[in-house]
């Protein structure tokens, strides 16, 4: 007879995580297309597998993972946002799914994690709060400099 312990090592159970892609400032989900990979290794050489974004959900799924320690780590950013040097440590055993450390809850057989990317700063390399004030100014100078010209030919012409 096959005790229960036993036939737990031969069927193994197999865990979903669900990556969700969030923006940091306002907690939404990015609907862009992103890459993630999962690791074997924690440096991230020996890579099991890249999962793609599709650009309408805002999130993968690391699908069927088993009992054990995995690495992931994002590939390529979504459109606009910083590429993150993150790396989530996911642990599957006994005692529940763990992600860095903390044990997290099942959701319809899914296992729900947050991944926060940065937007892209672009820098501010013109200073137009005088744009106004500066058009102003050439215009006015542009009628004076005008009736200028047209004061001193109506000057010429009297002589």
């Amino acid at each position: 007879m096959i005790s229960l312990q036993h036939k737990k090592k031969e069927m193994p159970i197999l865990k979903n995580i669900k990556l969700n892609k969030i923006d940091s400032k306002t907690k939404e989900l990015i609907k862009e297309k992103f890459v993630f990979g999962i690791y074997e290794d924690e440096e991230c050489n020996n890579l099991i597998k890249e999962v793609k974004s599709n650009k309408n959900d805002g999130y993968v799924i690391f699908e069927e993972l088993r009992y054990g320690k995995y690495y992931i780590k994002e590939l390529k950013a979504p459109a606009g946002y910083e590429l993150s040097n993150k790396v989530v440590n996911i642990e599957i055993n006994d005692n529940g799914v763990f992600v860095d450390g903390d044990l997290i809850a099942e959701n319809d057989s899914i296992y729900n994690i947050n991944f926060e990317n940065d937007i892209i700063e672009v820098p501010n390399t013109g200073d137009d709060r005088h744009t106004g004030i500066f058009a102003l100014i050439g215009g006015l100078s542009a009628i004076l400099f005008v009736g200028t010209l047209i004061y001193d030919y109506k000057k010429k012409v009297k002589k």
